[in-house]
């Protein structure tokens, strides 16, 4: 209860003593989400940006976090620089789409739903490594019933087999863990839920079950769409909670560039 009691006496009653009594400086905000590049390689790939925006007398803060990171512009003359800060966003998102997902508290199943939701389209999951999250975050979303049609876990081989149509001997040639499987369970499930795209993950997560070849961390995700499948092989890091929590958000940004139509080396069904 007390993180919820301050906040509420802070806003309702500190705030405006403050105000009251003290002349304060109104700081204008905007944040602008990113997901799947680190904090300095965005930091290299918009130096020039970066060497504007403050030559102009705003801030930026990089505030990262697995999997993504936040971008935190900052006009110190209030919202009279709002058109001048919404610019250099704007030439964000043109520079990065693939990065880019969305600003303020907007969340990627919100954005995500949002689109789905636009297309009249639905979606459904096909998980091993993350057990289910993906289709977790998909459904915490009010309103998700409009689109999801479910999921399916196939954590063992042979449910990958049984559920999703996965050919053993593709399994037995390549590695559950595989471009080949994963493209196999995005299919196999976008036919058995009747979905319009499908979401497919296989990895290794982790602390074990890495080798030379495949060491924890990796994990392919697989995009199966009304026309054609898409995979894409990451590599995460040695922590299984941080691992999902990634492949979750990679998943999804995949799903949004791939409705957005950004998503590169697609595959004719």
């Amino acid at each position: 209860g007390v993180p919820y009691e301050m906040k509420s006496i802070f806003s309702e009653h500190v705030v405006p003593l403050i105000r009251e009594r003290f002349e304060t400086v109104h700081l204008y905000h905007r944040t602008v989400l990113t997901q799947g590049i680190g904090e300095s390689f965005l930091a290299d790939r918009m130096s020039g940006w970066e060497d504007r925006l403050r030559n102009d007398g705003l801030g930026l803060a990089y505030l990262p976090s697995p999997g993504m990171v936040k971008l935190r512009i900052t006009s110190y003359q209030g919202d009279s620089e709002a058109e001048l800060v919404d610019s250099y966003i704007q030439e964000l998102k043109a520079e990065l789409p693939v990065a880019v997902y969305g600003e303020e508290e907007q969340t990627l199943p919100e954005v995500v739903g949002n689109l789905l939701r636009e297309r009249r389209q639905t979606v459904g999951t096909v998980e091993s490594c993350t057990g289910g999250a993906i289709c977790a975050a998909l459904t915490s979303v009010a309103g998700s019933s409009d689109y999801v049609q479910g999921g399916l876990i196939t954590y063992s081989n042979t449910l990958k087999n049984n559920l999703a149509d996965v050919d053993p001997k593709v399994i037995e040639q390549f590695g559950a863990v595989s471009r080949e499987v994963v493209e196999q369970m995005a299919l196999g499930g976008k036919k058995q839920l009747g979905v319009d795209w499908c979401i497919s993950v296989s990895g290794i997560a982790g602390p074990d079950g890495g080798s030379d070849q495949k060491p924890v961390g990796t994990v392919w995700i697989g995009i199966a769409g009304p026309e054609w499948v898409w995979s894409k092989q990451f590599q995460f890091g040695d922590h299984r909670g941080r691992n999902v929590q990634m492949s979750v958000l990679s998943a999804l940004n995949s799903l949004r560039c791939s409705l957005l139509g950004i998503i590169p080396e697609k595959k004719n069904n």
